[in-house]
């Protein structure tokens, strides 16, 4: 049939669903919610330094590794990201 041959659409996620699709593990997404991901990455560079950010921290925080709080602290107030830098 023909509904076969054209592509899916997805509809948009909502800012809920998009901020847990830029924070979750590759392996807990969908195919396309990792192509919406990298879409979205690839688009807004500070949106991706910021998840880079929040997953060091998160990291940090998890792993209790004080020593890299205070190099987290440089890299997010250096980002000009104004959420982090008044974190």
């Amino acid at each position: 049939p023909l509904n076969e041959a054209l592509p899916k659409v997805i509809p948009p996620p909502s800012a809920r669903e998009l901020g847990w699709w830029l924070l979750l593990p590759e392996e807990s997404l969908e195919e396309d919610q990792l192509a919406v991901r990298e879409a979205v990455m690839e688009e807004s560079p500070e949106i991706a330094k910021a998840v880079t950010l929040t997953k060091r921290f998160h990291s940090l925080v998890r792993k209790r590794n004080a020593k890299a709080y205070d190099k987290w602290v440089t890299d997010a107030e250096s980002s000009e990201i104004k959420e982090m830098v008044v974190f």
